[in-house]
């Protein structure tokens, strides 16, 4: 869960795009299984964003500030 706060109107390197994912739910979908599924569905659309991360819909004010993917969506 979060709020955009800033989109970047440059799409990043795949390889920059790689790092923004780390920490996400979705970035099992990344090489990062034991089932050989290689990409994200989301990462190829992926726009890199400044975000406030909330863990919970019950938080008035966000867990954390990060760069991140659009898509990012935090483990829990």
């Amino acid at each position: 869960m979060g709020v955009i706060i800033r989109t970047y109107k440059t799409k990043p390197k795949e390889s920059e795009r790689k790092k923004l994912c780390a920490g996400c739910s979705e970035d099992f979908y990344n090489g990062n299984n034991p089932l050989g599924v290689k990409k994200c569905w989301c990462f190829e659309s992926a726009k890199k964003v400044d975000k406030n991360v909330y863990y919970s819909i019950h938080q008035v004010k966000p867990s954390i500030r990060r760069r991140t993917l659009n898509c990012w969506s935090p483990n829990r």
